[in-house]
């Protein structure tokens, strides 16, 4: 949108969410922020898919990690698109122009967390490749809180830095308005005050790998392949417990380690946040308020996986359906 309008194009985006809202507890920013509420989840191998739903979509509530495309990644791109990621230089040159609209950087050690440092230490002594993580947060202050909306604009996220140069450039942008169908030049959506309609010489669909194959199978267009082929990183939380306390307020996902590089497995530190993973634990009772007793000492890393396994999107008017079989080698 924002490269069109400076182009000096004539823009609608549409955006199903409002504006992102910075709430104190997950409970109350799941369901402002993310969509289906923050429990979309899928069937088969059965986990939570957990997605944005405002206006800057998932960069308002993810960690704000910024990974540039792997070498070996393009490679397989390339593979799949008959060389269309052949030219790398430019592909780089738009990284940069991203990185440099998104204000990327790495994480300073000083903004670490005391997970962020606990992993670093273990990774070290090791010897395992690791580093800081790259991130879009130019005015982070180190309050950890990046899932729920940054509550002090330390974040630059789509709504700060795309949508007001699209605006200032001529785009109209509509929130909270649904889109239900599309076709060639037209689209038509709900708004809370009626129905809308859009006549528009080209449409660009750029609402993610689960809401842009719903839209098309609800609106009667099936190749055949249309949401087939989903790849989502599983992410498995390893949870420890640390002889001595380790809290220490910073980024919410500050360190990275690739430990066997060529199995493609990435180990990020986790944001300890309670209210996003004590539903997981198999603890109850007693022994559920001892171990919370002790949250300072708890460190966690997530294990992401470059999965073979793929899943499908179907078409649905209510939650989004969504089908994924891990696979025995994942």
């Amino acid at each position: 949108a924002l490269t069109l309008a400076e182009a000096g194009l004539d823009v609608i985006l549409l955006e199903r969410g409002g504006t992102a809202k910075a709430l104190p507890t997950f409970s109350k920013s799941l369901p402002a922020n993310y969509a289906e509420a923050g429990i979309r989840t899928t069937t088969g191998t059965a986990f939570a898919l957990p997605g944005g739903e405002a206006l800057g979509g998932s960069t308002t509530v993810n960690s704000a990690i910024c990974f540039r495309t792997p070498p070996r990644t393009l490679d397989r791109w390339n593979d799949l698109c008959d060389g269309a990621f052949e030219d790398t230089g430019h592909y780089e040159q738009v990284l940069d122009d991203v990185e440099a609209v998104m204000h990327v950087g790495d994480t300073p050690d000083a903004l670490l967390s005391g997970n962020d440092r606990a992993q670093k230490r273990a990774a070290q002594k090791l010897g395992w490749p690791e580093g800081n993580l790259r991130r879009n947060t130019p005015h982070c202050t180190g309050c950890h809180r990046c899932n729920l909306v940054c509550p002090v604009g330390g974040k630059s996220s789509v709504d700060k830095e795309i949508l007001p140069r699209a605006a200032a450039a001529g785009a109209r942008i509509w929130a909270r308005c649904s889109v239900n169908h599309v076709q060639t030049g037209l689209v038509t959506g709900r708004t809370a005050s009626g129905t809308l309609t859009v006549r528009a010489e080209r449409v660009v669909l750029c609402a993610g790998s689960i809401a842009n194959p719903t839209l098309l199978l609800n609106s009667g267009i099936d190749d055949g392949e249309i949401g087939r082929g989903l790849h989502v990183h599983p992410v498995a939380s390893v949870i420890g417990m640390h002889p001595d306390p380790v809290w220490s307020p910073g980024s919410s996902q500050g360190h990275w380690t690739e430990p066997l590089p060529e199995l493609e497995i990435l180990f990020e530190s986790n944001p300890i946040m309670p209210g996003a993973f004590w539903q997981q634990m198999p603890l109850y009772g007693s022994e559920s308020k001892r171990v919370m007793s002790r949250m300072s000492q708890i460190v966690s890393t997530g294990v992401m996986l470059r999965d073979t396994s793929t899943g499908r999107v179907k078409a649905s008017t209510g939650s989004a359906q969504i089908r994924y079989d891990l696979n025995k080698h994942d």
